[in-house]
C-alpha cells in the first residue's frame, strides 16, 4: 500500500513541476487549474495517510477556499482548531477568509480578532480586519486596521499582496483589492 502512495505523490510532485517549470513568469499567479488541481490531490492524499495531522487538514481548507469551495472550507478550519491547541491564529485567519468569501463579514471579523488577539503582529489577520471592515461598512475600523498594518510591515502596498492572493475566481481577489483601497492602504 504504501509502494502506490509513494507512487502517487511522485506523479503528482512530477506533474507540479512540470507545471512550474513552464510557467513563463515563474510565479503561477494566478496558479493555472491544473496546479490546484494537483494540490488539492496531493494534500488530500496526505490527510488521508494522516487524518489527525491538523496543519495539513488547515492547508486543504486553504486550498478548497481558492478553488471558491469555503464552505467545504469552513469545515476542515473547524476541525483542525478541534485537533489542535497549536498555532490557532493560521486557522482563525483561514475561518475568516472563507466567511469573507461567502459574504459573512461579522463572522469573518470575529475569526480574525481571534487570530489578532492571539498574535498582534499576525499581519493576514490585520488584512482580513481591514477587508472584512471595509466591506461590511465600518471605514473607520478600516481605517484604524490600515495603520496597524503599514505599523508592521511599513513596505505593504496591495499591489505586491494582491499577486499573493491564487484566487481561482478572480472576482474574489478584486473584491479584497477594493477592500482594502477603501481601508487606505497604499496601492
Amino acid at each position: 500500500m504504501m509502494n502506490l502512495i509513494d507512487k502517487e505523490r511522485e506523479r503528482i510532485s512530477e506533474t507540479f513541476s512540470d507545471i512550474i517549470e513552464n510557467d513563463a513568469n515563474n510565479l503561477l499567479i494566478p496558479f493555472p487549474k491544473e496546479a490546484f488541481k494537483l494540490t488539492n490531490e496531493a494534500l488530500a492524499l496526505d490527510e488521508s495517510i494522516n487524518p489527525n495531522n491538523a496543519y495539513m487538514i488547515g492547508a486543504v481548507g486553504f486550498v478548497l477556499r481558492w478553488l471558491d469551495r469555503p464552505e467545504e472550507a469552513v469545515e476542515k478550519f473547524q476541525k483542525a482548531l478541534r485537533l489542535t491547541p497549536f498555532h490557532r491564529n493560521y486557522y482563525f485567519v483561514g475561518l475568516g477568509d472563507a466567511y469573507m468569501d461567502m459574504g459573512r463579514y461579522e463572522e469573518a471579523i470575529d475569526e480574525y480578532k481571534r487570530a489578532a488577539d492571539y498574535d498582534p503582529k499576525d499581519l493576514i489577520a490585520h488584512i482580513g480586519l481591514a477587508s472584512a471592515y471595509a466591506l461590511f461598512g465600518r471605514d473607520k475600523e478600516a481605517k484604524a486596521e490600515a495603520i496597524a498594518i503599514v505599523r508592521i510591515y511599513p513596505k505593504f502596498s496591495i499591489q505586491y499582496y494582491a499577486k499573493t492572493m491564487p484566487f481561482k475566481n478572480q472576482d474574489d481577489r478584486e473584491k479584497w483589492i477594493r477592500a482594502l483601497q477603501k481601508a487606505g492602504l497604499p496601492d
